[in-house]
């Protein structure tokens, strides 16, 4: 079955939020901060979808030990929502939440359009032992950027199995930093990471990737497709 969740500021998750059904999708692209997870949510995808604007962390006090786990599926992040300026389009940014990939798609289609977390699309500070990656894609598509001010941005303490950056339609590239919360959205700072792809690393359509002085270790294939 299909659900939209929309006319909200955004769909909270408290307890388990589960997504088994290959035919099924959880539409929430109608929410101006999408998804925002608990100190204790753990959000499962064993087949189907979840879109939404942006995945991100509770405000709430407390340890967060939530974790997400993408088994097979798709999970894709729009990054066009509103008010969220001080988040980036995915951010796990606690030490304790926990990051698992075993199959499927992770998509990443845009940045955080302004303000504290700007061009920010994903963060994942997981400690790594809270982090079980076997399998996996995760996609940033850099066409669907359009701030041709800001080049898109990441970080992971956690490796990727498969990473695929697709190129820009301006002179953005994709790059590895470090994460400021700036104390504003109740995430934590992660520091800049070396990118470790456990398979393959392929960068389609004159994509740039700029590692900012880190390591990139890739264990399978590393591929450069021009347009």
């Amino acid at each position: 079955a299909d659900v939209t969740v929309g006319g909200c500021f955004s769909f909270y998750v408290h307890g388990n939020l589960h997504v088994s059904n290959a035919k099924s999708k959880l539409d929430a692209t109608e929410t101006s901060q999408g998804i925002v997870y608990r100190t204790t949510a753990n959000i499962t995808i064993d087949a189907g979808t979840i879109e939404t604007t942006m995945l991100r962390t509770s405000k709430a006090d407390g340890t967060h030990v939530g974790s997400i786990t993408i088994n097979d599926g798709t999970f894709i992040l729009t990054g066009n929502g509103s008010d969220k300026h001080n988040f980036p389009t995915l951010g796990l940014t606690h030490t304790t939440g926990g990051f698992n990939m075993h199959g499927g798609y992770l998509v990443i289609e845009r940045g955080t359009d302004s303000g504290n977390a700007q061009g920010w699309a994903f963060v994942i500070g997981s400690d790594k032992d809270n982090c079980s990656i076997t399998g996996g894609t995760v996609r940033i598509l850099g066409a669907r950027w359009n701030n041709t001010n800001h080049d898109l941005y990441f970080t992971s303490t956690a490796p990727l199995w498969n990473l695929e950056i697709e190129g820009f339609n301006n002179n953005n590239r994709v790059e590895i930093r470090e994460f400021d919360d700036n104390g504003d959205s109740g995430c934590e700072d992660v520091e800049i990471q070396p990118l470790v792809v456990l398979n393959d690393l392929t960068i389609h359509n004159n994509g740039v990737l700029n590692a900012n002085n880190q390591n990139v270790m890739v264990g399978g294939n590393f591929s450069v497709e021009a347009t």
